[in-house]
């Protein structure tokens, strides 16, 4: 089964869209140390995250779906 994601826009301006054909169990979002700087469990297939609060710089994603981890 091929998980589908798409996150958009990408670079964010303070809203975060992310969207799945399964549902999500687990988000991460981690800085370009490993640090995670924002966790979510949303059990749906569509996710809204502010990012405003977050700095600017490259962030990684990281989603559970369907028990595999798909990273943006």
């Amino acid at each position: 089964h091929n998980v589908f994601l798409i996150t958009f826009p990408n670079p964010s301006n303070g809203d975060l869209f992310i969207k799945s054909n399964d549902p999500i169990k687990l988000i991460e979002i981690k800085d370009l140390s490993g640090r995670v700087v924002l966790q979510k469990n949303p059990q749906k297939t569509k996710v809204h995250i502010q990012t405003s609060q977050l700095k600017n710089s490259f962030y990684f994603l990281s989603c559970l779906i369907e028990q595999q981890w798909v990273t943006r």
